[in-house]
């Protein structure tokens, strides 16, 4: 039988995995950074707009 278009199914090497988990932290730290920039942003138009001025 040909082999050129069948590939056997085999667990992941280690460097894929290492690759998945560093791309997973990368993923979660832009997602992390974007939250607490959109909330910095919400506290300083906050601060600025709306707090009682003295």
């Amino acid at each position: 039988m040909d082999q050129i278009g069948s590939r056997a199914l085999r667990p992941p090497q280690v460097w894929e995995t290492q690759t998945l988990a560093l791309m997973a932290a990368v993923a979660f730290a832009a997602q992390l950074a974007i939250l607490l920039m959109v909330s910095e942003l919400a506290v300083r138009s906050y601060l600025l707009d709306e707090a009682p001025r003295r």
